[in-house]
């Protein structure tokens, strides 16, 4: 019933149409319903953007969805206009600018609109050639006179890189490979990214779709098959939350968690969510963080001496969702898993930066921190008596070899009658870029510097198109630089937010497109994804599944070619007998 990277409507990889029962359900929308989405949408826009570029998403939304509301027939372009408001409210959620909400507003509309007129079954078989090429025309076509081009070239550059990555995730949900090939799925995407807002649309997508699935699998299970329901929230999990994760996308990726973990583990998702209502345990784990969270605030901002060293402190406390809490049980449980098995279903950070002092060499500044952190772990015992001290762990001391250094010790506090853990993490700012971000991306950061990071030329049907749009951007005069200019304000603290991430991203991408490159090999029934050294050829790939003689005769992307032809990445590459 679902393609499950394909798109955003309920289809069906068999018959290669649309389920008219989900589209009555959930597509049917009224004049007031597009009103309202729309309102919901420039409302939440409004909080970190300006007013126009708003107004510029809401015509960008009118202008992709075709939808007028003087329309005497306006069902079909309706139904995509509200689908499209709901699809960038995610995005929203993480403050995209303008030009990435544009271009994600064109890049729906396309792809539903390719959904509802595709007659063509997408499956992948070693007796239906792909042509890859044939395969980006038919995703483009309805990108392509649009209208996008005036909104500028940035956001039609993002729409054509989100329908790119939409021909490789394509072709790979239709690869039946197994679990361990979940790095290799998520790699190609990154190798195959031309830009990281494209990818964040992508991410976006699935959170959407796990939506749209849960509420027709709720409403209608005939309508979205069990199995099909569980595909698509395993390909949530283990695909595209790790990417939701690398791009910082963090409230996306506990949604993605969240959906997915009700959907393939309902049993244990049914568990833990009676175990959290049982005698209010989960009411009773917000009150504690809020407690504890003034509590530690209050015990470090009033230490005279820990101020006057300090140029920054940041404390955050969480406690842990469904899906981590049954991860956490299940591993440190001997047999029956339970709550209290569970040391930090509550916890806090503590980020510090120590103030430098004048002619203090950066070393002298780091081991001031580094005593600071030291210290504040004391000034919380003081407060708070420590469970199990000898679980505690000192990753400053005795860094994991990741390079991972932070203080970690679990903590009790009284509350309502009955004791309750919580751990306390405690590291330097430095530390912390190591930990969200990698070592790498770390001192690439301190640096200064980034890798050049290596984009695909602009090839096939999609660079023409893009080429074509900014020939017409030039005429007109070049308005997507106006758009640019004015989100460089607006969105500013979340580039600094995200730059981190990005770092690490183009460092990870870097690193693939040196050393690696991954193609799918038709083969047997289904195909197989393959992770190949840079510079294999189509005979090193097809050699990978198969072995044997009588394949001579080799073909890429639908075409027959050479044994020593070069493989890049996302090719399909096979044999004829």
């Amino acid at each position: 019933m679902i393609l499950t990277s394909m798109g955003f409507l309920p289809y069906s990889l068999e018959t290669g149409t649309t389920s008219s029962a989900s589209t009555e359900l959930f597509f049917s929308p009224t004049k007031k319903d597009v009103t309202e989405s729309l309102a919901s949408l420039e409302d939440q826009m409004s909080s970190y953007l300006c007013s126009d570029s708003t107004a510029k998403v809401v015509e960008a939304i009118l202008q992709a969805s075709k939808y007028s509301p003087l329309s005497t027939s306006p069902h079909d372009t309706a139904r995509i206009a509200v689908g499209c408001t709901e699809f960038l409210q995610i995005l929203a959620l993480s403050e995209m600018n303008a030009d990435t909400l544009i271009g994600a507003a064109f890049h729906y509309a396309s792809s539903v609109n390719t959904l509802l007129t595709n007659s063509r079954n997408l499956r992948f078989h070693n007796t239906d050639r792909v042509d890859a090429e044939a395969l980006e025309s038919e995703f483009l076509q309805h990108l392509a006179g649009t209208g996008i081009e005036r909104f500028g070239t940035e956001p039609a550059s993002i729409a054509v890189s989100a329908a790119r990555l939409r021909r490789v995730e394509v072709i790979a949900s239709s690869v039946q490979g197994q679990p361990s090939q979940n790095n290799s799925r998520r790699s190609l995407l990154l190798a195959t990214t031309t830009d990281w807002r494209a990818l964040a649309i992508r991410v976006s997508g699935c959170l959407y779709r796990l939506r749209l699935l849960e509420r027709v699998h709720e409403a209608h299970p005939t309508v979205a098959r069990r199995k099909e329901y569980v595909k698509g929230a395993r390909e949530a999990m283990h695909l595209f939350s790790p990417l939701a994760k690398r791009l910082g996308m963090h409230r996306i990726k506990t949604e993605l968690d969240e959906a997915a973990f009700r959907a393939v583990y309902p049993k244990q998702n049914k568990l833990v969510m009676e175990m959290l209502d049982e005698a209010d345990l989960g009411e009773g784990l917000s009150q504690v963080l809020e407690e504890v969270q003034k509590g530690v605030k209050k015990i470090l901002f009033e230490d005279d001496v820990f101020i006057s060293e300090i140029s920054s402190v940041t404390v955050t406390a969480r406690k842990k969702e469904p899906f981590s809490l049954w991860k956490k049980m299940v591993k440190l449980s001997n047999g029956e898993p339970s709550m209290s098995d569970v040391p930090d279903a509550v916890a806090m950070r503590i980020i510090i930066k120590a103030r430098p002092k004048e002619g203090e060499e950066p070393s002298v500044t780091r081991a001031r921190e580094t005593a600071l952190c030291y210290y504040a772990q004391e000034k919380v015992l003081q407060k708070y008596p420590k469970v199990n001290p000898q679980k505690a762990k000192d990753y400053i001391m005795h860094p994991k070899d990741n390079g991972y250094q932070s203080l970690h010790a679990t903590y009790s506090v009284r509350w309502h009658g009955k004791n309750w853990p919580f751990e306390v993490q405690v590291r330097s700012e430095d530390m912390h870029k190591i930990a969200e971000y990698g070592l790498a991306a770390h001192w690439a950061y301190k640096a200064g510097g980034e890798d050049e990071v290596v984009m695909e030329k602009e090839v096939g049907p999609m660079g023409a198109f893009l080429r074509g749009v900014r020939e017409y951007d030039e005429k007109v005069g070049g308005g997507g630089k106006e758009v640019e200019k004015r989100e460089g304000v607006e969105e500013g603290e979340q580039n600094k937010i995200r730059e981190p991430y990005l770092d690490a991203l183009r460092l990870d991408k870097n690193a693939l497109l040196r050393e690696s490159v991954f193609v799918f090999v038709n083969g047997g029934d289904e195909g197989d994804l393959c992770r190949l050294p840079k510079g294999s050829t189509v005979k090193d790939a097809v050699e990978r599944i198969s072995e044997g003689e009588g394949k001579r005769k080799f073909v890429c992307n639908g075409e027959q070619c050479d044994e020593s032809h070069r493989v890049m990445n996302g090719d399909i590459v096979g044999w004829m007998e």
